[in-house]
Protein backbone atom coordinates (compact mmCIF):
# COMPACT_ATOMS: atom_id res chain seq x y z
CA UNK A 1 0.00 0.00 0.00
CA UNK A 2 2.62 2.46 1.08
CA UNK A 3 5.62 2.14 -1.24
CA UNK A 4 7.47 5.28 -0.30
CA UNK A 5 6.37 8.00 2.05
CA UNK A 6 7.48 11.45 3.00
CA UNK A 7 11.24 11.38 3.01
CA UNK A 8 11.34 14.09 5.64
CA UNK A 9 12.13 13.35 9.27
CA UNK A 10 8.93 14.42 10.97
CA UNK A 11 9.00 14.60 14.76
CA UNK A 12 6.61 11.65 14.87
CA UNK A 13 8.44 9.30 12.51
CA UNK A 14 12.08 8.36 12.14
CA UNK A 15 12.47 7.16 8.57
CA UNK A 16 15.48 5.23 7.31
CA UNK A 17 16.71 5.23 3.73
CA UNK A 18 14.92 8.50 3.09
CA UNK A 19 14.67 9.86 -0.44
CA UNK A 20 15.87 13.41 -1.16
CA UNK A 21 12.85 15.50 -2.02
CA UNK A 22 11.32 18.91 -2.42
CA UNK A 23 9.88 19.82 0.94
CA UNK A 24 6.12 19.59 1.42
CA UNK A 25 4.14 22.41 2.98
CA UNK A 26 3.92 21.71 6.72
CA UNK A 27 0.59 22.66 8.25
CA UNK A 28 1.39 21.38 11.76
CA UNK A 29 3.69 18.89 13.46
CA UNK A 30 1.55 16.01 12.18
CA UNK A 31 0.24 17.42 8.89
CA UNK A 32 1.63 18.36 5.50
CA UNK A 33 0.48 18.74 1.93
CA UNK A 34 1.94 18.38 -1.54
CA UNK A 35 0.84 20.48 -4.50
CA UNK A 36 1.74 20.72 -8.17
CA UNK A 37 1.47 24.53 -7.94
CA UNK A 38 1.89 26.28 -11.30
CA UNK A 39 0.75 24.05 -14.16
CA UNK A 40 3.34 22.97 -16.71
CA UNK A 41 1.84 19.97 -18.51
CA UNK A 42 -0.26 16.88 -18.04
CA UNK A 43 -2.07 14.00 -19.66
CA UNK A 44 -4.65 11.33 -19.00
CA UNK A 45 -5.33 7.85 -20.34
CA UNK A 46 -8.15 5.34 -20.06
CA UNK A 47 -11.86 5.94 -20.32
CA UNK A 48 -14.63 7.33 -18.17
CA UNK A 49 -16.97 4.41 -18.82
CA UNK A 50 -16.10 1.85 -16.10
CA UNK A 51 -12.45 1.30 -17.03
CA UNK A 52 -11.32 4.40 -15.15
CA UNK A 53 -8.65 6.96 -15.90
CA UNK A 54 -5.02 7.60 -15.06
CA UNK A 55 -4.26 11.33 -14.88
CA UNK A 56 -0.91 13.04 -14.30
CA UNK A 57 -0.47 16.75 -13.54
CA UNK A 58 3.05 18.18 -13.85
CA UNK A 59 3.66 21.37 -11.92
CA UNK A 60 6.58 23.52 -10.85
CA UNK A 61 6.75 21.82 -7.44
CA UNK A 62 5.70 18.21 -7.97
CA UNK A 63 4.13 15.77 -10.38
CA UNK A 64 1.04 14.09 -8.95
CA UNK A 65 -0.53 11.07 -10.63
CA UNK A 66 -3.87 9.48 -9.79
CA UNK A 67 -5.28 6.19 -11.03
CA UNK A 68 -8.98 5.79 -10.30
CA UNK A 69 -9.27 2.10 -11.12
CA UNK A 70 -12.74 0.99 -12.20
CA UNK A 71 -15.42 3.69 -12.19
CA UNK A 72 -19.06 3.20 -11.25
CA UNK A 73 -21.87 5.52 -12.35
CA UNK A 74 -23.29 7.46 -9.42
CA UNK A 75 -25.21 9.97 -11.54
CA UNK A 76 -25.46 9.01 -15.21
CA UNK A 77 -25.88 11.68 -17.90
CA UNK A 78 -29.37 12.79 -18.90
CA UNK A 79 -30.28 12.57 -22.62
CA UNK A 80 -31.79 15.74 -24.03
CA UNK A 81 -35.54 15.56 -24.65
CA UNK A 82 -35.23 16.91 -28.19
CA UNK A 83 -31.67 16.35 -29.39
CA UNK A 84 -30.94 13.18 -27.44
CA UNK A 85 -27.49 14.62 -26.64
CA UNK A 86 -26.34 13.86 -23.10
CA UNK A 87 -26.10 16.85 -20.80
CA UNK A 88 -25.89 17.76 -17.14
CA UNK A 89 -23.27 16.64 -14.61
CA UNK A 90 -21.95 13.09 -14.67
CA UNK A 91 -20.64 11.53 -11.46
CA UNK A 92 -18.63 8.36 -10.91
CA UNK A 93 -17.34 6.67 -7.77
CA UNK A 94 -14.27 4.48 -7.26
CA UNK A 95 -12.82 2.57 -4.33
CA UNK A 96 -9.47 1.12 -5.43
CA UNK A 97 -7.42 4.04 -6.71
CA UNK A 98 -3.84 5.10 -6.07
CA UNK A 99 -2.04 8.44 -5.87
CA UNK A 100 1.67 9.08 -6.33
CA UNK A 101 3.75 12.22 -5.80
CA UNK A 102 7.11 12.73 -7.52
CA UNK A 103 9.57 15.57 -7.04
CA UNK A 104 10.98 17.64 -9.95
CA UNK A 105 13.77 15.05 -10.36
CA UNK A 106 11.22 12.28 -10.91
CA UNK A 107 11.79 10.57 -7.58
CA UNK A 108 8.77 9.07 -5.82
CA UNK A 109 8.25 10.80 -2.48
CA UNK A 110 4.80 9.59 -1.55
CA UNK A 111 2.26 7.01 -2.73
CA UNK A 112 -0.83 5.53 -1.15
CA UNK A 113 -4.07 3.76 -1.97
CA UNK A 114 -7.36 5.64 -2.28
CA UNK A 115 -10.95 4.91 -1.35
CA UNK A 116 -14.24 6.80 -1.36
CA UNK A 117 -13.33 8.47 -4.64
CA UNK A 118 -15.66 10.78 -6.58
CA UNK A 119 -15.08 11.90 -10.18
CA UNK A 120 -17.33 14.64 -11.57
CA UNK A 121 -17.72 16.02 -15.07
CA UNK A 122 -19.91 19.13 -14.64
CA UNK A 123 -21.01 18.83 -18.27
CA UNK A 124 -21.56 15.42 -19.86
CA UNK A 125 -18.91 14.85 -22.54
CA UNK A 126 -17.28 18.10 -21.41
CA UNK A 127 -13.56 18.58 -20.93
CA UNK A 128 -13.60 19.69 -17.27
CA UNK A 129 -13.04 17.10 -14.52
CA UNK A 130 -12.70 17.15 -10.74
CA UNK A 131 -11.60 14.20 -8.60
CA UNK A 132 -11.60 13.84 -4.81
CA UNK A 133 -10.63 10.74 -2.84
CA UNK A 134 -9.64 9.70 0.67
CA UNK A 135 -6.23 8.25 1.52
CA UNK A 136 -6.28 4.75 3.01
CA UNK A 137 -4.90 4.90 6.59
CA UNK A 138 -1.82 2.83 7.43
CA UNK A 139 1.08 2.88 9.89
CA UNK A 140 2.28 6.25 8.59
CA UNK A 141 -0.88 7.92 7.29
CA UNK A 142 -3.60 8.64 9.79
CA UNK A 143 -5.91 10.37 7.34
CA UNK A 144 -5.83 12.57 4.28
CA UNK A 145 -7.18 13.18 0.82
CA UNK A 146 -6.20 13.84 -2.79
CA UNK A 147 -7.84 16.49 -4.97
CA UNK A 148 -7.55 17.00 -8.73
CA UNK A 149 -9.08 19.61 -11.01
CA UNK A 150 -8.21 19.72 -14.69
CA UNK A 151 -9.41 20.46 -18.19
CA UNK A 152 -8.27 18.54 -21.26
CA UNK A 153 -8.03 19.52 -24.92
CA UNK A 154 -11.32 18.59 -26.66
CA UNK A 155 -9.74 18.47 -30.12
CA UNK A 156 -9.63 14.99 -31.66
CA UNK A 157 -6.10 13.62 -31.51
CA UNK A 158 -5.20 15.92 -28.61
CA UNK A 159 -7.93 15.01 -26.12
CA UNK A 160 -5.52 13.22 -23.77
CA UNK A 161 -3.43 16.36 -23.23
CA UNK A 162 -4.36 18.65 -20.36
CA UNK A 163 -4.91 22.34 -21.02
CA UNK A 164 -4.65 23.21 -17.34
CA UNK A 165 -4.65 21.34 -14.06
CA UNK A 166 -3.99 21.46 -10.34
CA UNK A 167 -3.49 18.56 -7.95
CA UNK A 168 -2.77 18.31 -4.24
CA UNK A 169 -2.43 15.71 -1.50
CA UNK A 170 -3.06 16.51 2.15
CA UNK A 171 -1.71 14.10 4.78
CA UNK A 172 -2.14 13.78 8.52
CA UNK A 173 0.40 11.35 9.90
CA UNK A 174 -0.28 8.73 12.54
CA UNK A 175 1.32 10.05 15.75
CA UNK A 176 3.89 7.76 17.36
CA UNK A 177 3.34 7.39 21.12
CA UNK A 178 6.03 8.98 23.25
CA UNK A 179 8.44 6.59 25.02
CA UNK A 180 6.98 7.58 28.37
CA UNK A 181 3.50 6.65 27.23
CA UNK A 182 4.76 3.30 25.99
CA UNK A 183 6.28 2.55 29.37
CA UNK A 184 3.11 3.19 31.33
CA UNK A 185 1.25 0.01 30.35
CA UNK A 186 4.35 -2.07 31.00
CA UNK A 187 4.86 -0.44 34.37
CA UNK A 188 1.29 -1.24 35.34
CA UNK A 189 1.61 -4.85 34.29
CA UNK A 190 4.90 -5.28 36.14
CA UNK A 191 3.31 -3.94 39.31
CA UNK A 192 0.35 -6.34 39.24
CA UNK A 193 2.20 -9.22 41.01
CA UNK A 194 3.38 -6.85 43.75
CA UNK A 195 -0.13 -5.48 44.28
CA UNK A 196 -1.48 -9.04 44.46
CA UNK A 197 1.08 -9.96 47.11
CA UNK A 198 0.16 -6.87 49.14
CA UNK A 199 -3.53 -7.85 49.07
CA UNK A 200 -2.71 -11.38 50.23
CA UNK A 201 -0.67 -10.03 53.14
CA UNK A 202 -3.52 -7.74 54.16
CA UNK A 203 -5.98 -10.64 54.12
CA UNK A 204 -3.67 -12.67 56.38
Amino acid sequence: MLLAILAVAWPTAALTGSIPMSLPVHLSSHECSFSTRRFESGNWTGGFARTGIDVSVVGTDNTITLDTGNLTFLLPPTPGAITGIEHGPVCYTFSRGTVTVKDPQGRTIFTDSLRGGLLVRPIANGSEVTIDATLVPNTMVGSGFAAFSFSFNPLVGHEHHLKIGLASVHIATTPTPKPGALELPGTGVNRLPALARRKLKLRR
